[in-house]
C-alpha cells in the first residue's frame, strides 16, 4: 500500500513519532525542503541512503496535443528536478 507524503503529512509524522510540537516539526519540514531544492538547482544533490536530486533541462521540442492531434511546437524549454531512490530504498519498495 503506497502512501503520497507532502509537507502537511510529513509534519504530522514528525509531530507524532518524534513528539515536536507542530510549529517546529512545520518549520523543520519546510527546511528541509527548501535545502533539497536550493541544493537540487545545482547539478546534483545525494543523499546517502535515501537517493539522488538531479536537475534535467528539458529541451523546447515539438509536441502533439492527445485531444486534438494538433502538433504544439511553443513550448518553452524548463528545468525540472528527477529523484533516483537509492538501492535501499528500492529494495523496500
Amino acid at each position: 500500500n503506497k502512501m503520497n507524503y507532502n509537507r502537511q503529512t510529513l509534519t504530522k509524522e514528525l509531530t507524532e513519532v518524534l513528539g515536536f510540537c507542530p510549529y517546529d516539526s512545520k518549520r523543520a519540514v519546510g527546511i528541509i525542503c527548501d535545502f533539497i531544492v536550493n541544493m537540487a538547482n545545482g547539478d546534483r544533490l545525494e543523499l546517502r541512503g535515501l537517493g539522488t536530486f538531479t536537475r534535467k533541462d528539458v529541451t523546447a521540442l515539438a509536441r502533439r496535443n492527445p485531444h486534438t492531434g494538433e502538433m504544439n511546437d511553443h513550448v518553452e524549454p524548463y528545468t525540472t528536478i528527477r529523484f533516483k531512490p537509492s538501492k535501499k530504498i528500492r529494495r523496500k519498495a
